[in-house]
């Protein structure tokens, strides 16, 4: 993982929120913003192995509610099922450029998937890191019965501090296997006001699919998924839109661009993580769609709207 992002910077808030919750000492106090020092993250890493263990560490990576509300935790539990939610994941990787990426290791059955930590040889303590965000991802989406292998040793539900310290020393802390019996997917929360597309004079199914990515701005909408849904055509829905000079394309960047203004006027989230949040490919791309649509650049729009 890329230190120098805002997923790192979640990734500490999480785990120094779970040490103060555990009476640990942190290392270091929580990081305001959304870039954190390499040495820092590795850190306070090192300071929950030495306090409690390997096994206190993916337990504290797991209790993903201690960032609850933040861009991250917004986007990655707004998942449909374990496998959108590794799809995100690996948006996410992407879209901060990660050196060390969580692979699918092959096509995930029902209730199974395998990964793998890839990269330039990431240390045990902080491949564990990831596993346990991953897991406590997976346990939010309301997965039942969810196991966990590393190396085909147990895990989770419970972990073992003599195994996991045997399989950091054979630095086979990289390869994962997770299975569930059933997903009881939890309701998800809206992240936009409902007014916020009020002023498009919009006819209603523009409005429709605007909605629909409001629900869940980083989703992918596709136009064969959604014409289908909607009982037409990819061609038909084209048209249609086509009609009042739309696409589904358009709206979609419309529809997040508004999202982002608005998050960059009602809170205090960094850029990379409000474009992230809104479904852009990364800031370069939130930067220059934000521009063209709004006039400003983000950084330079929230300045305007805080003076």
């Amino acid at each position: 993982m890329n230190t120098a992002d805002f997923a790192s910077a979640t990734m500490l808030r999480l785990l120094l929120r779970g040490m103060a919750a555990q009476g640990l000492n942190p290392p270091l106090p929580l990081p305001e913003g959304a870039r954190v020092a390499h040495q820092d993250k590795r850190r306070v890493v090192a300071a929950i192995v030495e306090q409690g263990g390997l096994a206190t560490l993916l337990a504290l990576a797991r209790e993903v509610s201690h960032i609850e509300g933040e861009p991250l935790h917004q986007v990655l539990v707004a998942a449909r099922a374990p496998l959108d939610f590794m799809r995100r994941w690996q948006r996410l990787e992407r879209y901060i450029h990660a050196e060390h990426r969580v692979l699918i290791e092959d096509e995930p059955d029902e209730g199974r998937i395998r990964l793998r930590h890839s990269g330039p040889a990431p240390q045990p303590a902080e491949s564990l890191a990831v596993l346990g965000v991953l897991i406590g991802g997976f346990e939010a989406l309301g997965t039942q019965a969810l196991q966990v292998w590393i190396a085909g040793q147990p895990v989770h539900p419970q972990a073992d501090e003599a195994t996991l310290r045997q399989l950091a020393a054979d630095d086979a802390m990289r390869a994962w296997q997770f299975r569930w019996q059933a997903l009881s997917p939890l309701p998800g929360r809206p992240c936009a006001p409902a007014d916020l597309l009020a002023p498009l004079r919009w006819p209603p199914l523009a409005l429709a699919l605007a909605q629909r990515q409001l629900a869940d701005p980083a989703a992918a909408l596709r136009l064969a998924e959604v014409a289908d849904g909607l009982g037409l055509s990819g061609r038909s829905l084209q048209r249609q839109l086509a009609a009042h000079g739309l696409s589904l394309s358009g709206v979609i960047a419309e529809t997040r661009s508004r999202l982002a203004a608005w998050c960059l006027g009602s809170s205090a989230h960094g850029i990379a993580e409000i474009g992230f949040l809104c479904g852009f490919a990364d800031q370069a791309h939130f930067t220059r769609e934000f521009t063209r649509r709004v006039g400003l650049p983000p950084a330079r729009y929230r300045q305007a709207g805080a003076h």
